[in-house]
């Protein structure tokens, strides 16, 4: 909230500053600043599994938020979509938010004038440009979902939502800059990024 707080804080001039945060007690950072708070959408980690599945890569991670559910994913693109038609988004500043990114790539594909930036720390922000997403926890074992297997989820999904297919899985997190805000010692992306930290 206090990094978000801080980009809105830098464009408040500017804009009006809306913001959307997971349903929890209260955004004094970003009410500070003025922003019109909404409550959306909690991807929880292992929702309705009994035991989370192994998440050798952020790809992994990304299933078990709701990626590996076309109606989880169907769901959550559509509110993300209203949101952002319905408040004019003009700059989506994205913190840990991949459906809030695939709502507005799909947008944009339609003709829809957006500036799209992403932010976060080292492994929550990997790098979009990526073939696949490396593997980082080897010893955790197998995926339960294969990449492939996820990307034709997003695929056929966004194409409801006017999203071009994506190539590669990690192609979630496409912006046209990633805000990094990381040591490059704690970033498990550190030699693989375009943008700098």
């Amino acid at each position: 909230m206090t990094r978000l707080a801080g980009l809105g804080r830098l464009l408040a001039d500017r804009f009006q500053i809306d913001a959307v945060v997971p349903q929890r007690d209260g955004s004094p950072e970003l009410e500070a600043i003025g922003a019109t708070v909404f409550r959306g959408p909690l991807l929880r980690f292992g929702a309705g599994r009994d035991k989370p599945a192994p998440c050798p890569s952020f790809g992994a991670y990304l299933a078990q938020i709701g990626f590996d559910s076309p109606d989880r994913l169907r769901e959550v693109l559509d509110w993300w979509r209203k949101v952002l038609v319905s408040r004019d988004v003009s700059v989506l500043i994205a913190d840990y938010a991949p459906m809030a990114l695939l709502a507005a790539q799909g947008l944009r594909a339609e003709g829809w004038a957006m500036a799209i930036f992403t932010t976060g720390q080292g492994f929550g922000l990997p790098p979009w440009h990526l073939p696949s997403f490396p593997v980082l926890h080897p010893e955790v074992g197998e995926a339960e979902h294969s990449e492939s297997v996820l990307l034709e989820i997003v695929n056929t999904v966004g194409g409801d939502f006017g999203l071009p297919p994506l190539a590669a899985f990690p192609e979630v997190f496409r912006a046209d800059l990633s805000l990094v805000t990381s040591l490059p010692f704690l970033d498990p992306y550190a030699g693989l990024r375009r943008d700098p930290l």
